[in-house]
């Protein structure tokens, strides 16, 4: 049975609506103010709630985007009750996240198909989310449980190569190199895939986060393996966003470690970092290479976990780098995107919310 929660600050309205909701097979929850309609929400976790614009002290937009920064309740559908005089008040409400309005006087026929389409959405988004943390919480599992049997298998692989090498034949030696590598790269999958799995798990504690930063730290990483490349990293100013520090340090990890793998033969990779502003308050940052480049056919495909465009033989990887840059942005309420052309190096860019100045 769905709840709804009906807000109104007018008694009869409410007792009116409530006893309609009931009669539709509803649990009806009410609320005559705004405060008391947040703390009902938080309590109570509505399917759905119907929430009258015109109040006093706290009026029915201030309420829904209290809502809508409160990660619990976020995912509620709020259907806004206005007048037929409130157009501007419907605009901003449906900006801020409504999901529908309703004009008064209405037809309850029409609040009741509304509050129906409401409460399917929210039933689909619960069975989403349920099936997301069942994926999440099994391949956390079962990358964890691999990892002790896969640690057995390359340290008896090393123990048999240094006791037994000068006894092996030469095909035994070959064998004993191609298992060891293939348990080498399964223990890199598995990483990336607890990695993966350990994203947002926790909750994401947001701060003045300076990009810069994040950049030295990842490049401080990456040092051997930009040396050994004789890469070449061109940073421009960066800003002070909002996020996690160690996320998007592993994001610029993995965007410039890919700009090093993914390199012609005899070329010396050339990495731009960049920033651009937007009047949004949001900053658009680009990681640009001079690597091989991606079919634009596939700007998509390379942010989907496994889905390597490459052998393994001419790039290393475990086909999961770009699916955590991804899953780090969304995090943070961004976007990432690639911008390339075959053999023409390939532009990362992705957005973030730029911290507040005092």
């Amino acid at each position: 049975m769905a709840k709804i929660l009906v807000v109104d600050d007018i008694p009869d309205n409410v007792k009116l609506l409530a006893y309609d909701l009931e009669d539709d097979g509803y649990e009806v929850l009410t609320a005559y103010n705004g405060k008391s309609a947040l703390q009902m929400a938080r309590e109570r976790l509505p399917d759905v709630i119907l929430l009258d614009i015109m109040m006093p002290e706290m009026d029915g937009i201030a309420v829904l985007k209290e809502l809508k920064t409160d990660k619990p309740l976020q995912a509620i559908p709020v259907i806004l009750v206005s007048a037929k005089g409130d157009e501007e008040d419907v605009i901003e409400g449906l900006d801020a996240g409504a999901h529908d309005y309703v004009s008064k006087p209405f037809s309850y026929p029409i609040v009741s198909a509304r509050v129906r389409s409401a409460a399917r959405l929210k039933a689909a988004h619960d069975l989403i989310h349920k099936k997301n943390a069942e994926l999440d919480e099994f391949t956390h599992i079962a990358s964890h449980d691999l990892k002790t049997p896969l640690r057995k298998i390359v340290s008896f692989i090393e123990l048999l190569e240094n006791d037994f090498d000068q006894d092996l034949p030469e095909k035994a030696k070959q064998y004993f190199q191609y298992i060891s590598n293939s348990a080498r790269q399964m223990n890199s999958l598995v990483q990336h895939l607890l990695e993966f799995s350990r994203l947002g798990k926790s909750a994401l504690r947001m701060e003045a986060v300076p990009l810069q930063q994040c950049v030295d730290r990842a490049l401080s990483a990456l040092s051997q393996c930009i040396g050994d490349a004789k890469a070449e990293i061109v940073c421009d100013e960066l800003p002070i966003v909002n996020g996690n520090m160690t996320m998007l340090t592993q994001l610029f990890q993995n965007l410039i470690g890919n700009a090093l793998k993914f390199i012609p033969p005899e070329t010396s990779p050339l990495i731009h970092i960049t920033a651009e502003f937007e009047r949004s308050r949001h900053g658009i940052l680009s990681v640009t290479d001079n690597g091989i480049g991606i079919d634009p056919k596939f700007a998509e495909t390379v942010f989907s976990p496994f889905r390597r465009l490459h052998s393994r033989k001419n790039y290393e990887g475990s086909g999961i780098g770009l699916s955590i840059c991804r899953k780090v942005v969304e995090l943070h309420g961004g976007n990432i995107w690639v911008e390339s052309q075959p053999g023409k190096g390939a532009r990362f860019k992705f957005n973030l919310a730029l911290a507040e100045t005092k």
